[in-house]
């Protein structure tokens, strides 16, 4: 079983866009401090731009308009998001393309990808010849 690869700048571009750590961890099928570890990772500060909510909050309440400066937006992410082929994506092997891109490109990804797409292939055949479920 391969670890899956997230795609960050889809997840960052979530939580800059004020949604829950907890409603993103769902959409995207991983857990809630994996998104705050992501968003971490690129400079985004949650605990900051929480006590702006709650500075905000209170200042509504209290009926004045003196609010403390927002937060300084984090640096722009220079994740690229990753294309995945639709023969790869066919054969459910968008992780191991986008980790192996990330890493080593897209030549070797897709190379990769394809040798474990024979062997998928290799192995199929040999059950049905076996006469096995696969």
């Amino acid at each position: 079983m391969t670890r899956p690869i997230f795609d960050e700048a889809e997840i960052l571009k979530a939580v800059l866009s004020g949604e829950r750590h907890a409603a993103i961890a769902k959409r995207f099928g991983c857990t809630r401090p994996r998104v705050s570890q992501i968003a971490r990772k690129h400079g985004y500060d949650s605990l900051a731009a929480y006590d702006a909510r709650r500075a905000k909050a209170r200042a509504e309440k209290a009926g004045t308009t003196d609010l403390p400066p927002a937060p300084e937006a984090p640096p722009k992410v220079d994740v690229t998001p990753i294309d995945v082929p639709p023969w790869a994506v066919r054969a459910g092997l968008t992780p191991d393309y986008r980790d192996d891109a990330r890493q080593f490109g897209d030549d070797y990804a897709a190379r990769r990808c394809r040798k474990l797409l024979a062997d998928l292939r290799q192995q199929e055949a040999l059950d049905a010849r076996l006469g096995r479920a696969a």
